[in-house]
């Protein structure tokens, strides 16, 4: 004999499943990089060796160490996926906002600039940092 669930059972099994597995972003990731943090940092004399020395390991080595970046917050709510019988039924919660501190350093090593960014819609950190990278070459 099978069992035979009502309808707002099963609904509610569903919604637990869902939530379960749902798509939740925006753990922080580091330490929010303020204006004391970097204030050792001088564009032409500072060395990536400094900056890793003070600030730790970055989250990104990019452009053959020529590009580093520190990822640290996320902001806004967090942002979940539902799934309906197996489809994503939608999202709900608003655009969440990254933020990352980027440094970039000439072929001797020294800082030749440095920023803070956010993200801007769906774009990855990673993403953000290159693009922020790629402007101000």
């Amino acid at each position: 004999m099978k069992a035979i669930l009502p309808r707002a059972s099963a609904l509610v099994l569903a919604l637990a499943v869902s939530v379960a597995s749902c798509g939740c972003a925006g753990v922080s990731a580091g330490h929010r990089i303020g204006a004391d943090t970097i204030a050792f940092i001088t564009p032409g004399i500072t060395t990536k060796q400094e900056v890793l020395e003070n600030l730790g390991s970055p989250l990104f080595d990019l452009e053959g160490g020529r590009l580093i970046g520190y990822y640290w917050e996320t902001t806004g709510k967090l942002k979940a996926s539902w799934f309906w019988f197996g489809r994503e039924g939608g999202e709900i919660g608003p655009k969440q906002k990254q933020w990352a501190f980027c440094v970039a350093l000439d072929v001797s090593g020294r800082v030749t600039r440095r920023a803070t960014i956010s993200t801007e819609n769906d774009e990855t950190v990673r993403d953000a940092v290159l693009k922020w990278h790629a402007q101000t070459k």
